[in-house]
């Protein structure tokens, strides 16, 4: 083979590689060790909106980016003129002004190890594969998210749970000691377990809610059937948890129930005053009974007065009762919440 056809093929290799370069949508360019970019294919002078003949230096290049991007696109050419291939993601502002997504590679090519080298730059457009990771990242943390918040729904419900088992045993066992037969320990235990249950429905609407002291009160009057014979006087404004909810139903529930049988709230000119003031972190309420009868205190203190010092009371705070010539006032604690 002569010369010229030689120097025929060659040319004809050079104008289908040329050809080929000019049809891949990557942006394909050489960086040679003049920091000038000797060749940059169309689809390359498209993203970076320079004309045909219009030369760019690798500080053009790297002015390209946004700064915060800029360094790790430096890095694949310093990465390539070490010899080792340079990769990165960066961003870059597309056409419409929209943040894009770039991988670039950049490749040492070299004739000898005497020669500095030049730099082959490949940057493809990857940003619906960052938005597709990105996705999956996002439903990754919230199914992770939404574990933990399972998991600590089960803690809390277990929580709960025993904590209301060891409520209801309590009542249980203060129902049956002041009970005279069956009958009698089904009728306090129920009527027990009715305030606890209205409470529950209560704190069930108003879950996540900070729960004011004076909306318990009302929503447990309004729930007790006798509430239109009790007159609030006064309330601090304070926050109860659930705990101090279910204290104050039960309590409530208890007083309201012996006014009904035994005291003012038995006949129809009795009325009950209930008053509440913060007291050292702690609300105390005055439940007082008047225009009801002479009232004395029992020979043995029945089960409505052991429910109501054991959860009355507070550390440094215990309930009482006064017997007063028409009714009783009874003083009681629940704490409140920070």
């Amino acid at each position: 083979m002569d010369n010229r056809n030689v120097g025929t093929l060659a040319g004809r290799t050079t104008d289908m590689l040329s050809l080929v370069l000019s049809q891949s949508d990557e942006c394909i360019m050489l960086l040679g060790p003049d920091d000038r970019f000797s060749y940059i294919n169309p689809a390359g002078r498209r993203h970076l909106m320079i004309s045909p003949a219009e030369e760019l230096s690798l500080a053009d290049w790297l002015g390209y980016w946004p700064e915060e991007h800029s360094l790790s696109a430096a890095k694949t050419i310093t990465d390539a003129r070490a010899g080792r291939a340079g990769r990165a993601e960066v961003a870059y502002p597309g056409a419409d002004g929209v943040m894009r997504w770039c991988e670039l590679d950049a490749k040492p090519v070299s004739e000898s190890a005497d020669v500095a080298p030049h730099i082959l730059l490949f940057a493809r457009d990857v940003t619906a594969l960052v938005g597709e990771r990105e996705a999956e990242r996002d439903r990754r943390a919230a199914a992770e998210r939404e574990i933990e918040l399972l998991d600590g729904v089960a803690r809390e419900m277990r929580h709960r749970f025993k904590n209301q088992l060891a409520v209801i045993s309590s009542l249980l066992r203060l129902s049956a000691r002041h009970s005279t037969d069956v009958m009698d320990l089904t009728a306090r235990f129920e009527q027990r377990l009715g305030a606890l249950s209205r409470a529950q429905d209560f704190l069930a609407v108003h879950r996540g809610e900070r729960l004011s002291a004076g909306e318990a009160l009302q929503q447990i009057l309004r729930a007790s059937g006798a509430g239109d014979r009790v007159e609030v006087t006064s309330w601090p404004d304070a926050t109860l948890n659930d705990e101090a909810v279910q204290q104050l139903a039960l309590i409530l529930g208890e007083l309201q129930t012996n006014a009904l049988k035994h005291g003012v709230l038995s006949g129809d000119e009795g009325r009950i005053i209930l008053s509440a003031s913060l007291e050292d972190g702690r609300l105390a309420l005055l439940w007082v009974e008047e225009g009801g009868g002479p009232v004395t205190p029992p020979a043995q203190p029945g089960g409505g007065l052991k429910l109501l010092e054991r959860m009355g009371s507070l550390p440094g705070a215990k309930a009482s009762v006064e017997w007063r010539k028409d009714g009783v006032a009874v003083r009681f604690f629940v704490k409140i919440s920070c």
